[in-house]
């Protein structure tokens, strides 16, 4: 079987642990090859509402203290740095 080479389009080397599980996945199988994590930042983002951002915010909070109760998800919002992967 031929192996099928990916790359992962990413917003920063910073992600979280669902994109580094990914990475780690791909790396793991012996028919995908990782080639590239090509890093884009994109546009700079406008200013938006600030009382949507406010919102947001807080909808992000209360998530992070509903998710560090639950054993399982206590890391759901770490962050990983994906430079070591290569």
């Amino acid at each position: 079987m031929k192996t099928l080479n990916i790359g992962l389009l990413l917003d920063s080397v910073i992600s979280d642990k669902y994109v580094e599980e990914l990475a780690l996945w791909a790396k793991s199988q012996p028919d995908i090859e990782l080639s590239h994590l090509i890093v884009d930042s994109g546009p700079v983002p406008r200013p938006g509402a600030p009382a949507a951002r406010a919102i947001l915010r807080l909808i992000v909070s209360v998530e992070r203290l509903l998710l560090s109760r639950s054993a399982p998800h206590q890391d759901h919002h770490a962050v990983r740095d994906l430079t070591a992967i290569s």
